[in-house]
């Protein structure tokens, strides 16, 4: 995974950040997940997945808008 590292702005949670292929770049939490909502292609670019899409936990990551305990507070700046 080629994403740029660094630390939630709210905290020191790692996090990477991707494009997906909207073109869009958005922050997906560091570590793989079981119930991630995101998969990286071999070109690292993020795709959304669904729950039931076969798709290995070790290639399953969660956007960070989605776990981060301050998203809500910067969304409405």
């Amino acid at each position: 995974m080629s994403g740029s590292r660094s630390n939630c702005w709210s905290g020191d949670e790692p996090m990477i950040w991707v494009e997906t292929e909207h073109g869009t770049r958005i922050p997906l939490d560091a570590e793989p997940t079981k119930d991630g909502n995101m998969r990286l292609r071999a070109d690292d670019v993020a795709v959304y997945i669904r729950k039931r899409e076969g798709v290995s936990s070790a290639n399953r990551y969660t956007s960070h808008f989605a776990t981060c305990p301050k998203s809500r507070s910067r969304q409405k700046r």
